[in-house]
Order: structure tokens, then C-alpha cells, then sequence
């Protein structure tokens, strides 16, 4: 008894270590368990950003790393509003709460942190991209 009890802990231990970083089920997650504003990350949020711009549908893209980030590299007709000013600026840009919201960074740690804080300030459509290099096209 005792051996299968270690071999089921040993087992549950692996398969968590493994599977702890991936979405078993390639389900787009919810940033907040509370927030009803889907955030997309990945490639499935790749497929959204192009359909948005195929389709011409209206967008507002942001860069929320630093304006010098900005400046040295962006995507084109991208609004630099950096993660530590968005509460104090995103009337300023974002007028329509239902306008899709693609938010982006170098490395995809800020933009979630600032699609979070967009969902809690009650936009209902916000797009994480993650890193720029996700960007879909060309720049």
C-alpha cells in the first residue's frame, strides 16, 4: 500500500511539473476569475488580430513599454501608453469600451498586466498580445 501511494504521488508530481505552464486544453484563459472581458494570449490571439485588420474592423492598438521602448520600436499606428500611466491616461485613447483593445510589450509580462488593469477599468473587448515580435505582419 505504501509503495502505491508513492507511486501515485511521484506520478501526480510529474505530471504537474510538465503540464504546469501549458493550456492542456487550448482554451483561451481569463486573466481575472471576476473579469467577464475575455483576454486572449497566443496564437489565438494572432488569429483575432488579423481578422480584426482583414476585416477593417475599427481597433485601438497600445504599447505599453516605456515611451524610449516606443521610440527605438512599434508597431505602426500603435499608441505608446506605458503600463504605469494607463490608469491615468486611458480616457485619454480609449473613449469606447467595447473597441477591440490589443495591447502588446516587449516580452508579454507588462501587456498582461495592462489588459488586466484595462479589463478591471471595465473595457469589454481586450486583446493580449504579448510580446511585439507577435505582431502578425510586417513593420
Amino acid at each position: 500500500m505504501k509503495i502505491l501511494t508513492i507511486l501515485i504521488f511521484i506520478f501526480a508530481t510529474a505530471f504537474y511539473i510538465f503540464n504546469r505552464n501549458k493550456n492542456i486544453l487550448n482554451v483561451p484563459k481569463l486573466l481575472s476569475p471576476t473579469s467577464k472581458n475575455l483576454v486572449l494570449s497566443g496564437g489565438t490571439t494572432k488569429e483575432k488580430i488579423k481578422e480584426i485588420v482583414e476585416k477593417g474592423s475599427k481597433y485601438v492598438l497600445i504599447d505599453v513599454r516605456s515611451k524610449e521602448e516606443y521610440e527605438t520600436r512599434h508597431v505602426p499606428n500603435a499608441v505608446s501608453m506605458p503600463l504605469d500611466e494607463i490608469e491615468r491616461c486611458h480616457k485619454k485613447v480609449l473613449k469606447d469600451l467595447k473597441c477591440p483593445i490589443v495591447v502588446y510589450c516587449q516580452s508579454g509580462y507588462r501587456s498582461r498586466k495592462a489588459a488586466q488593469k484595462l479589463c478591471d477599468l471595465g473595457y469589454k473587448n481586450v486583446l493580449d498580445l504579448g510580446s511585439i515580435d507577435n505582431w502578425p505582419y510586417e513593420f
